[in-house]
């Protein structure tokens, strides 16, 4: 398959719609994509849009890897670089879209230009500038373009340079991207048209060996883009030396370019600034200022020091000797046996024709051929010699050929293309050629009686009218060329087509049915600003035109509204049609007000209405509770003032004709409390009015003079005070509270930690036995001797164990696995644990609420079994028999003899669970087997101390702390109320916690 053919299975054109696109020219077409100016039919504006082949998009597909491209590239600091605002794919194609670029690419520059020969330095110099200012924008943010060619360069109308594509070859699957283009003969043997070069001939070295590209990459196609616009020629084409082919620029051109393009990057530049600075020096440059990249260190260096000299730049360019070879064998590698049949004859062409810099005549004198054309104006070209087109307008052209036979070539929009054969001779020459015109065909289906006109800069012209069967054909009329197009009808809205292309022999369709043009309204009235409605729809206010209303039905028109009296009127317009309405004088609108002040639901009496003075607008009212008058049209105020009363404003909004009552609640104006005393008035105190709470207590407060207002003074660590007060307007009275503490705990009688809500059972003086008979299920030798333990004095037990949300609250901290504000803290160690105590001492002690001789501390493990048993004897305060329904623990007790291990349930929980999720003993106190085991006072003992005995305290030992009451992970016999255990007291567990008890002082 040809290369031709690749590019055209992806070729759009004009009048084309791809996606959302119209397609209205062609900028370009290679093997990277299409190139064109399209409309985006979704905004009707038109756009410079690159179309990639659908062979490169299809999985796996590099759109979202070209987005994030494409939104690094949007921050890029560079004028020449050009980014696109959008990029999107449907079923068949990948769009990049960017912002409209009016422009040609570098290649038809070069071509239309007349430099198919080359461009002077000082435009070479300006171009390289403006695309290496892009590469290396691009390049700092990570983005090497690795395919830049002639296509890529967008020269604008204005003479700037844009520069694109950058992003897109480092998306595209490798391996996709070789299998298409060995599908296609690249043009590298084309003899005829422009000579560029391709992306593929642009790719570096070491990205057709398979390794990574980047910056050094980019610098390397720098140094083809400057060749090639020296010569027009892309790289490898021939064996010239630069400078012996154009002996009018500086040699530093040779040693720049050479240095950019050798075939190993560590000989290049070491990056785009170096390259940019040696650019803007070139003319200075020589062998001994060109800085590389050692391959050691990886440093900037300057090699082969000493003067410029013709040596040092033939040595420059004999390290050119690689790039005709590497070029062919990548081709050759990439198209295969069949690529090297179409190559090689190259290599044995006969030699190109004459070269000519232009055919123009620089005077008429100097001109030996003299060409009238007519048409006046198109383009030719010589075919006989190498030489770039020329254009013409005014119908002759004065050439200067070379003496000999030569063929000229004429050309012009809309005409055949004609040649001629010339022999000159020492005589000029006259020579005419008539072009014959082609014609295209244009069907139109459009509204009958339209007229078709063709639009130029200087006129319309008239083409046909639409007859009366909608469809008008148009031959012999309109030449195959581009053409803007218009129809135009009375009463209806014209419709253009721009840039529609005519071929020869042809027919073009369009769809040119006409809308109808709207009507207008201009609506007047003797007052200005009145607003004005059309059909229910708010369109302004007067002097007003409405523009775009429907034609051959009713509309309605309402003046009015506000302080105007509406008037309507109804109107129906023609196609096109324009109308003035005029309303005339318009009159105030008004409505009548009635006001009424009310005081809890009533009149006031006439000794609370002296005093009462009432304002509507600038009409004033005195003494009346109820009034009437008649007001204008919309929003309004009336403002009651009173000594006595606060000031009221009422607000209306009364339409015209309209009568309305407006009811105003009298409301006292508020009295004053002093409040005096020797108490904090900063957050320790706050002020309560009728259960709403304040922060801080005020010297001063305002109270309401309508009823009465329940007042409490709060105090932290005091009781509430609480007083009822009613006031008349205007009152002051002073208040002085006494305060009292608050009381602490009662024996007998349980107790709550002021603001903690921490609550505490109480457990009664008495006797009771701890450890278990020898009879019971699962005992361990440490639980005996029974003792018989005597409790002289009761005391407080913290009715659950101690929570999370609690223990961060006085510690600031939280160590537990299981988190949950009600779940009991776990993973604490027993210092924790006599910490959390300590700090509760501390602050309940400040607040004088411990009772005298007690403290929180941790339960004696006496203690604790006392308050677990609640009086009963049995393994569990609730009888003999459990499993995890009675508490959170795993199996059931007594385990099963047969099995010889406690059974697991599915009922079993992994973790804690929130306090007090099991009924509790009889004291009141949950918890007290399994969900976390608990600390206690006592260093931990083999035995325990057998008989009678008072309270007893083990404080020595070497073998940890006793802990009690087993755990969420241990199994049911472990969490009796007799079961011990001992545990490290510094090693924290996830099944460990503790609970506190208010109780005597440990001696």
């Amino acid at each position: 398959m040809a290369y031709t053919s690749i590019i055209k299975d992806f070729q759009f054109h004009p009048g084309d719609m791809v996606g959302d696109y119209a397609i209205l020219r062609c900028l370009r077409n290679g093997l990277l994509g299409g190139l064109y100016h399209a409309r985006d039919g979704r905004d009707g504006s038109v756009y410079l849009v690159l179309i990639l082949p659908d062979a490169l998009t299809r999985e796996p597909s590099p759109l979202e890897a070209i987005k994030e491209a494409s939104a690094k590239l949007a921050k890029a600091k560079a004028n020449s670089l050009l980014a696109p605002d959008l990029v999107e794919m449907n079923a068949d194609h990948l769009f990049l879209r960017f912002p409209l670029v009016e422009g040609i690419s570098l290649a038809d520059y070069l071509s239309k230009a007349g430099h198919e020969e080359g461009l002077p330095e000082d435009v070479v110099a300006f171009f390289l500038d403006a695309v290496s200012e892009a590469v290396g924008a691009a390049n700092l943010l990570g983005i090497p373009h690795l395919a830049l060619c002639p296509e890529d360069v967008v020269v604008t109308k204005s003479g700037e340079v844009k520069v694109l594509g950058f992003g897109i070859f480092s998306a595209l699957h490798r391996r996709r991207f070789e299998m298409y283009v060995s599908t296609a003969i690249i043009p590298l043997a084309e003899s005829k048209g422009r000579s560029a070069f391709t992306p593929v001939d642009s790719i570096s070295p070491e990205i057709r060996n398979g390794e990574a590209g980047g910056e050094q990459s980019d610098v390397f196609a720098l140094g083809l883009l400057g060749h090639y616009m020296f010569t027009g020629q892309r790289v490898g084409r021939d064996e010239w030396r630069l400078t012996e082919r154009r002996d009018d620029i500086a040699p530093g051109w040779e040693i720049l370019l050479c240095t950019a393009s050798e075939g190993k990057p560590v000989d290049r530049y070491a990056s785009v600034d170096i390259f940019r600075r040696d650019l803007a020096n070139v003319a200075d440059l020589t062998q001994a200022s060109v800085k590389k990249r050692d391959p050691d260190s990886g440093e900037e260096i300057i090699v082969n020091e000493g003067e410029r000299t013709k040596e040092a730049t033939e040595s420059a360019v004999k390290k050119r000797s690689w790039r005709r070879p590497l070029l062919l064998g990548a081709a050759l590698v990439a198209l295969g046996a069949f690529g090297a049949t179409q190559v090689l004859p190259w290599l044995e062409s006969p030699s190109p024709p004459p070269q000519v810099k232009s055919v123009l005549a620089s005077s008429r004198a100097d001109a030996n051929v003299f060409l009238r054309v007519q048409p006046g104006a198109g383009s030719g070209r010589v075919l006989s010699v190498r030489s770039p087109p020329f254009s013409f307008s005014g119908g002759e052209v004065a050439l200067e050929l070379p003496r000999g036979a030569h063929r000229i070539r004429i050309e012009a929009d809309g005409f055949a293309a004609a040649e001629a054969d010339v022999s000159v001779g020492a005589d000029p020459l006259r020579v005419s050629i008539e072009l014959e015109p082609e014609w295209g065909r244009l069907r139109v289906t459009g509204t009958p009686g339209a007229g078709l006109f063709s639009l130029s800069e200087e006129r319309a012209a008239f083409v046909e009218t639409v007859p009366d069967d909608g469809v008008l054909s148009v031959e012999g009329r309109l030449l195959a060329m581009e053409h803007d197009l218009e129809l135009r009808l009375e009463g209806y809205l014209p419709r253009r087509f721009e840039g529609v292309r005519l071929r020869a022999g042809e027919w073009t369709e369009l769809d040119g049915q006409l809308d109808e043009a709207p009507g207008s309204l201009s609506i007047l009235a003797d007052r200005s600003g009145v607003p004005v409605e059309v059909d229910g729809a708010l369109r302004g206010r007067t002097p007003l035109e409405v523009k775009g209303l429907a034609v051959a039905r009713p509309v309605t028109v309402r003046v009015g509204g506000g302080d105007w009296r509406i008037v309507e009127r109804e109107v129906t317009l023609g196609r096109g049609e324009s109308r003035v309405l005029h309303f005339g004088s318009l009159e105030a609108a008004s409505g009548q007000l009635t006001v009424r002040l009310v005081r809890d639901g009533e009149l006031p009496s006439a000794e609370v209405l002296d005093g009462f003075r009432a304002r509507i607008g600038e009409v004033a009212v005195e003494g009346k509770a109820e009034f009437r008058r008649e007001v204008g049209a919309g929003r309004g105020t009336v403002v009651v003032e009173h000594p006595d009363f606060r000031t009221l404003t009422l607000t209306y909004d009364i339409a015209d004709g309209e009568e309305k009552l407006l009811l105003g609640e009298l409301v006292g104006r508020p009295a004053r409390l002093r409040i005096e005393g020797d108490f904090p008035r900063d957050d320790r105190a706050r002020i309560l009015l009728d259960g709403e709470a304040r922060r801080g207590v005020p010297q001063i407060i305002e109270l309401a003079s309508d009823g009465e207002t329940r007042v409490t003074l709060a105090v932290r660590d005091h009781e509430p005070i609480t007083k009822v007060f009613a006031l008349l307007p205007n009152e002051e009275t002073t208040w002085t509270p006494r305060l009292e503490r608050l009381r602490g705990p009662e024996s007998g009688e349980g107790w709550t930690v002021p603001y903690l809500a921490y609550t505490f059972a109480w457990v009664p003086p008495g006797t009771g036995r701890i450890g278990s008979p020898l009879a019971e299920r699962s005992r361990l030798p440490n639980e005996g001797p029974l003792t018989e333990v005597v409790f002289r004095r009761g005391f407080w037990m913290a009715t659950h164990e101690t929570t999370q949300v609690l223990f961060e609250h006085i510690t600031g901290e939280n160590p537990s696995r299981f988190a949950g504000a009600r779940h009991p803290v776990d993973s604490v160690t027993w210092s924790q644990a006599m910490e959390f105590c300590r700090l509760l001492n501390e602050r309940e002690g400040e607040a004088g609420r411990l009772p005298t001789g007690y403290e929180y501390r941790l339960p004696t493990e006496a203690e604790w079994e006392y308050a677990a048993r609640s009086g009963n004897a049995g393994p569990f305060h609730w009888g003999g028999t459990a499993s995890a329904a009675n508490a959170n623990f795993k199996g059931r007790y007594p385990r099963e003899a047969q099995r010889g291990v406690a059974e697991i349930v599915r009922e079993d929980t992994y973790g804690t669970v929130e306090v007090g999720n099991f009924p509790p003993n009889a004291y009141g106190l949950y918890d007290m087997h399994g969900n976390v085991r608990e600390w206690t006072m006592d260093f931990f003992n083999d035995r325990l101390p057998g008989g009678r005995v008072e309270p007893f305290f083990r404080e020595s030992g070497s073998r940890g702390r006793v802990v009690r009451g087993g755990g969420w992970e241990d199994f049911a016999f472990r969490a009796r109320a007799a079961a011990r255990e001992r545990a490290s007291p510094e090693i924290p567990s996830h099944a460990t916690g503790f609970r506190v008890v208010l109780a005597p002082k440990l001696d």
